[in-house]
């Protein structure tokens, strides 16, 4: 083999190597995004069936607000809410005031 062509030689195997490696790093490189591509493929085909049965799913949620709004449910629910608010402004003051005893001297007779 002559020395022109042995550089080449040795050039070209060095270029296989280099390919080899990059090729390497690019799988690795893709291997990160495989996770998040699966989530998105997932909920890519959860939208499609929901987009499939949207009508269904607007029948039934349009019942089902008819059937809570009539039945009082959700007067009830809201009712609850507003207890439950109270409740909670009551209870804030009230550890307010059991700080405010808290913190004060008790004085002896």
């Amino acid at each position: 083999m002559k020395p022109k062509e042995a550089v080449l030689e040795r050039r070209r195997l060095a270029l296989h190597a280099k390919i080899a490696a990059q090729r390497d790093h690019f799988a690795e490189q893709l291997e990160v995004f495989r996770g998040p591509l699966r989530a998105f493929e997932l909920a890519r085909g959860f939208g499609e069936r929901i987009r499939r049965h949207a009508p269904v799913i607007g029948a039934v949620a349009a019942g089902a607000g008819v059937v809570l709004m009539r039945g009082g449910i959700l007067s009830k629910a809201t009712g609850a809410l507003r207890l439950v608010r109270r409740t909670t402004t009551w209870w804030g003051f009230a550890k307010l005031a059991l700080r405010v005893i808290q913190r004060r001297p008790v004085t002896s007779p």
